[in-house]
């Protein structure tokens, strides 16, 4: 289902504040993710989250499973509004940690919707530190879907 610039933004907006909203309690569902950027027309979406102090790993730096988190957040997230499903449980998600993302950092993740079948999307998500070129995180995804519609209500 295409939407514009606009329609995709808003929809990624209101479906992150309906997770924390109803999910107070989850760790996931809190990771401080936020829309940075749409591409509508190439299923496209860059978010950004900040490292934070209760993310760190014993080494002082930001912990790989946050950072995998992160990355499912966002590549199901851009599943279920780019393809419009109500539900998109990730079936695999293979990650690789290119280099250490320290706290106190902004992360951007560009998400890409490379296939959506009847059955299965298939994503790829690219971590970069804020202002910088080279990735510290890539990852793939394939996500299940249910085929049933993303509901959407703004608050």
């Amino acid at each position: 289902m295409p939407y514009s610039n606009r329609e995709l933004t808003n929809r990624v907006n209101i479906w992150l504040s309906k997770i924390r909203r109803e999910k107070p309690h989850s760790y996931p569902c809190n990771i401080p993710l936020s829309l940075e950027t749409c591409d509508a027309e190439h299923s496209e979406l860059t978010f950004r989250f900040e490292a934070r102090d209760d993310m760190e790993n014993p080494w002082g730096v930001t912990h790989g499973g946050v950072l995998a988190t992160a990355m499912d957040l966002a590549m199901g997230a851009a599943a279920r509004t780019v393809l419009d499903q109500a539900d998109t449980p990730t079936v695999n998600m293979n990650i690789g940690y290119l280099r250490p993302v320290p706290l106190h950092t902004s992360v951007l993740i560009h998400v890409c919707v490379l296939h959506g079948g009847k059955h299965l999307a298939t994503l790829h998500a690219t971590a970069y530190l804020d202002g910088e070129e080279h990735p510290c995180v890539s990852a793939e995804g394939v996500y299940f879907m249910k085929n049933k519609p993303l509901i959407l209500e703004e608050v």
